[in-house]
């Protein structure tokens, strides 16, 4: 038998989606409003060589791989911010 049933879910807005917990939501909310401002550059006919290294290095960026100290500071107060609403 098929039983309606109510649940809290927590939606993350930037992110599109919906979490059973407030945690995954917080946590995946903040990557999605870093990654807004900084979004994953990569060049459309990426091409790798035969030890899977990309072939042109200087037309990708990705937040999270150049710069990780300063990703990791933005996603901790993010995610601090988060916390208290």
């Amino acid at each position: 038998m098929i039983v309606e049933q109510q649940a809290t879910v927590y939606l993350a807005p930037t992110k599109g989606r919906r979490y059973l917990t407030k945690r995954a939501a917080i946590h995946n909310e903040a990557r999605a409003r870093i990654f807004k401002v900084y979004p994953i550059e990569d060049h459309p006919c990426r091409e790798y060589s035969e030890y899977g290294q990309p072939l042109y290095p200087d037309e990708y960026f990705n937040i999270e791989e150049e710069r990780p100290e300063y990703f990791q500071r933005k996603y901790k107060l993010l995610v601090n911010i988060l916390k208290r609403y």
